[in-house]
């Protein structure tokens, strides 16, 4: 998506722009999956799993909030105050 193709043009960011990418290309073939498996009348069993699909989006969620949080902290450092180079490290590590 557009956060991972604006973090992709920092270096220090690209690793976890590709792990990003390839989670939710996982999740959308599963999703994929899913939807045939309950076109076909599996609707049942789908659903019961329904919690374990939700955990791997909601993980997926919150890495995409961490990469844009990383990818603004980058651009802190580059742009923003001395003073708040700590703070812009930490919330890239």
């Amino acid at each position: 998506g557009t956060t991972v193709a604006r973090a992709a043009k920092h270096d220090t960011l690209q690793p976890l722009c590709h792990a990003l990418q390839a989670h939710f290309d996982r999740v959308v073939a599963l999703v994929r999956q899913l939807g045939a498996r309950m076109a076909a009348g599996e609707v049942r069993p789908v659903l019961a799993q329904g919690e374990h699909f939700m955990q791997v989006f909601g993980h997926g969620v919150v890495a995409w909030m961490w990469l844009d949080m990383a990818h603004r902290a980058t651009h802190g450092l580059m742009d923003g105050p001395e003073a708040d180079t700590v703070f812009h490290t930490g919330c890239i590590e």
